[in-house]
């Protein structure tokens, strides 16, 4: 009987730079497109605001809602922030 050779874990490809910094600007694209529509969130909260002004309970959620997306937009710019680092590290 022959010996049989030991086998070999594969290591994983690292990515070349080229694909690597398509997905660093889709994932940034991405980030870019959902800033929007955290941004216009925060304004239709700011519109809905003035239009339930007299109306403490709906005030009330509409506040809370604006803040959980404030927190949203916070945390999505501290990603692009992340991404872009990346980006411009690659290029």
């Amino acid at each position: 009987k022959s010996a049989s050779k030991p086998e070999q874990k594969k290591q994983p490809k690292p990515k070349n730079n080229k694909n690597l910094k398509k997905e660093l600007r889709t994932k940034l694209l991405a980030v870019e497109r959902s800033i929007a529509g955290a941004e216009e969130a925060i304004a239709q909260c700011d519109r809905d605001a003035e239009e339930y002004a007299t109306d403490y309970a709906k005030l009330t959620e509409i506040y809370t809602l604006r803040q959980q997306k404030e927190q949203e937009l916070e945390e999505l710019m501290a990603r692009w922030e992340e991404l872009g680092s990346l980006l411009e590290q690659e290029e």
